[in-house]
């Protein structure tokens, strides 16, 4: 699969071509290219950041695209069965270390 080249608001600054800002909750907040790579930077700067409770902001394909290439339990059959609408969101749980599981796909919370 390959995600799509759009932009990404993410509660970290992942690399110089970044601009950077603060969300209105406080939270810090940076558009990036939406690459797997820098995606996976920017959640893992959100997650050394010591936020109990980020939030990330995206476009529907990249969060998509994002989420199924990097969760255990993502299946793929949901960028058909349930794409992302416009304020759709996912819940991921986990760590950079030992991975991360998909919690919820825009309501939906099981994925066997």
């Amino acid at each position: 699969m390959t995600p799509p080249l759009a932009h990404t608001a993410i509660g970290a600054n992942p690399s110089p071509s970044t601009t950077g800002g603060i969300h209105r909750g406080g939270r810090p907040v940076a558009i990036t290219n939406s690459t797997p790579a820098s995606i996976t930077a920017a959640v893992n700067k959100v997650y050394n950041s010591g936020h109990n409770k980020p939030v990330v902001f995206s476009q529907g394909p990249a969060i998509m695209a994002w989420t199924l290439l990097n969760t255990k339990n993502g299946k793929n059959s949901l960028l058909t069965s349930h794409p992302l609408p416009n304020t759709g969101r996912v819940v991921i749980t986990g760590n950079p270390t030992d991975g991360w599981t998909l919690v919820e796909w825009d309501g939906i919370r099981n994925f066997s």
